[in-house]
């Protein structure tokens, strides 16, 4: 089904038990290093250069170039050299058929003989638009702290073609740059839907809609949720995708949250069926899974509503209803929202709410969770583009745009309290699709942090009230990051939250973001 406006889909996963699979290994992998010659790490990947390479298509026309300010923060590679030119270059990728990711890396500073504005160009993967009129520094200004711009695609390629990328600057006084590219297969199931299933629910419709192969995707946001550090690309499933822990602009700080805690649980055994999909440790933080529960091991145990942009999207989102009880068997589930255009805002709302069953007619647990989180843009069908518009100059980040996890009581006389799974994040328009992973994990206390439970395995939870004993105010120009706080229960939280609050840790590193 063809969609003209904003469309996203939900997909829900619960893994249980052990089985031993291998991990996917990709068919095609290229990770290019723009504007340099020979091998080189990152301690992540290794990187080949483009000079003299065959991949590269037009180098008589290309120059390469080092940046003329690196940051102590930012890697050498791929980051140090780019790709320069002032007329359209283009990089041909021999690839087999299927699904690929097209990732590309770019640092939007001066060059020599390039000036960091004048950067301005446009980017297309066969016949897809990925970026139209990119201008990176004002991408890269719009950023709270990251200089650098990363953009992750799926791209599918038929049999018998090559996969080509094409910059062409937007015009005769601009140029067009890239500092870095990788090129990586990957299953063809992961986000296109099967040629054998008829896809999905389009909520408030009634309509099916599926992901097709002669779409692209773009990945606007991942998450793993109820972590602080998050998953490194070399830790993924050998798709190399990165999952951030919760990131400052998804918070609200001001919202009576619970502080959500990574937790290393050795004990805890987990299994992905497939393993591509997601690896084990995303499974082991959730949101909220803030107090102890009973165990689930039935239908209707644990029943919860979902709601998708103030539409009802899952009435009774049941995950032993889903998987009937294998717990061995991975279970996903998809649906797709129409989000109207707002010609008024570059950007709009996409809201995701997991909201639990208040009556224990219908339920006996009424905490819903979340563990991880992918959304996607999909490219319009007719005019194959998924190029948005440049952020205006000197944007400051959108308050609006968070993740939130928040509490309240429950509306039978406030004997029980019950929490609500929120989502807020800013897209600009197009067609989404978002994965949402569960993972049932039942057996954790919220407690106290004593010097007696720094032995456990599995560390408790902190909540708001937990954190409230560890306040000091701070300058409202100031970013506070608790990179490594460690109590002596060795609990460990990394989180980056902009205060007007406070917090008492001498572990408190401030970065001031004016400076």
């Amino acid at each position: 089904m063809e969609l003209n406006s904003v469309t996203f889909a939900l997909t829900v996963t619960l893994l249980f038990l052990s089985i031993n699979l291998q991990a996917y290994t990709p068919v095609d992998r290229f990770t290019i290093s723009c504007g340099t010659s020979g091998k080189s790490s990152d301690g992540e990947r290794t990187w080949t250069g483009d000079r003299d390479s065959n991949l590269l298509s037009r180098q008589d026309g290309t120059v390469s170039a080092n940046a003329t300010t690196q940051s102590l923060f930012i890697n050498q590679v791929p980051y140090a050299t780019a790709r320069f030119s002032r007329s359209q270059f283009n990089y041909s990728f021999p690839v087999t058929a299927g699904p690929k990711f097209v990732r590309l890396f770019f640092y939007p500073t001066s060059y020599h003989s390039f000036t960091r504005s004048d950067a301005s160009f446009t980017v297309q993967a066969n016949q897809f638009t990925l970026l139209r009129g990119f201008n990176a520094s004002l991408n890269a200004d719009a950023q709270s702290c990251m200089k650098t711009i990363f953009k992750e695609y799926v791209i599918n390629v038929d049999s018998g073609d090559r996969l080509n990328l094409s910059f062409t600057p937007s015009h005769s006084n601009s140029y067009a740059f890239i500092n870095g590219i990788e090129v990586l297969s990957m299953p063809s199931d992961l986000y296109y839907t099967p040629e054998n299933d008829f896809g999905f629910t389009l909520v408030g419709s009634g309509a099916l809609y599926d992901v097709k192969t002669n779409t692209a995707l773009e990945t606007v946001y991942r998450f793993q949720m109820g972590a602080a550090v998050g998953i490194p690309p070399q830790n993924d499933t050998g798709l190399f995708r990165n999952w951030p822990g919760y990131d400052t602009d998804y918070y609200l700080a001001l919202l009576p949250i619970r502080i959500p805690v990574y937790r290393n649980c050795a004990g805890l055994n987990i299994t992905v069926n497939p393993d591509y999909v997601a690896p084990k440790e995303l499974y082991r933080t959730a949101a909220p899974l803030l107090r102890a529960s009973p165990l689930v091991d039935d239908i209707s145990d644990r029943v919860f509503f979902i709601f998708i942009n103030g539409e009802l999207a899952d009435g009774r989102a049941d995950v032993m209803r889903w998987n009937q009880k294998q717990k061995g068997l991975a279970v996903q589930k998809n649906y797709a929202v129409l989000i109207p255009k707002n010609n008024t805002r570059k950007k709009v709302n996409l809201k995701l709410q997991l909201h639990p069953h208040e009556s224990n007619r219908f339920t006996r647990i009424h905490d819903p969770f979340l563990n991880g989180l992918e959304i996607f843009k999909i490219s319009h069908l007719r005019s194959n583009n998924l190029a948005g518009p440049n952020p205006d100059p000197l944007q400051t980040p959108k308050s609006t745009d968070a993740v939130t996890v928040e509490s309240r009581k429950s509306s039978g006389g406030g004997a029980r309290e019950t929490n609500i799974i929120g989502v807020v994040a800013g897209v600009i328009s197009g067609v989404f699709l978002i994965s949402l992973v569960v993972f049932l994990v039942v057996f954790f206390q919220r407690k106290r942090i004593t010097k007696s439970s720094a032995t456990s395995k599995c560390l408790p939870l902190l909540v708001k009230r937990d954190i409230d004993e560890l306040m000091m105010c701070l300058p409202k120009n100031q970013v506070a990051c608790l990179l490594h706080w460690q109590m002596k229960t060795s609990a460990r939280i990394m989180c980056c939250e902009r205060l007007r609050r406070s917090l008492t840790i001498s572990d408190w590193r401030v970065y001031n973001p004016q400076s």
